[in-house]
C-alpha cells in the first residue's frame, strides 16, 4: 500500500475507507460509530458531538479525564495515530503519514488541540513518578 504525504488529506477525491455497520459491542461497532471512520453528514454530526464533549472538559490541572488519559499513555512515544488510510478515486487503498500533522488536516482534522498541552504535562509528570 503506498504511503502518501499528509497534504492529500485536503483532497476531496480521497475518502475515508467505508466501515460497515455492526451490532452494538466490540471494536467493529466502535469503528462504525465514530467520526474518524465516517464521511459526509455522519462525520460532521459525530465530530460536532465530540467537539461539544471536549468543550465540557477542563484542560487545566486536576484529576479530570485529561489527566487520567495522560497517565494511561505515559511512556508512549510518537504520534498516537501515526498513519491513516484513504481510498483513492480508482479504489486503491493508500496510507497517509501523520507525523507532521498529529491532529490531521482537512475535513477529518481532530479536535483536542487545547487538551494536548495538558496531556503532555500529564505525561511528563507520570514519567517522573
Amino acid at each position: 500500500m503506498p504511503l502518501l504525504s499528509h497534504a492529500v488529506l485536503t483532497d476531496p477525491e480521497l475518502v475515508v475507507p467505508a466501515v460497515p455497520d455492526s451490532p452494538p459491542g466490540g471494536v467493529a461497532w466502535l469503528r462504525s460509530s465514530v467520526a474518524r471512520f465516517s464521511g459526509g453528514a455522519a462525520h460532521r454530526r459525530r465530530c460536532a458531538l465530540t467537539v461539544a464533549d471536549l468543550a465540557s472538559v477542563d484542560a487545566g490541572g486536576g484529576d479530570g479525564p485529561v489527566e487520567v488519559l495522560a497517565s494511561t499513555v505515559a511512556g508512549r512515544t510518537g504520534p498516537p495515530v501515526p498513519l491513516t488510510g484513504r481510498v483513492a478515486p480508482d479504489g486503491a487503498l493508500v496510507e497517509v503519514g501523520l507525523a507532521e500533522v498529529p491532529f490531521g488536516i482537512g475535513p477529518h482534522a481532530r479536535p483536542g488541540r487545547e487538551h494536548a498541552p495538558a496531556l503532555a504535562a500529564g505525561l511528563a509528570e507520570a514519567r517522573t513518578r
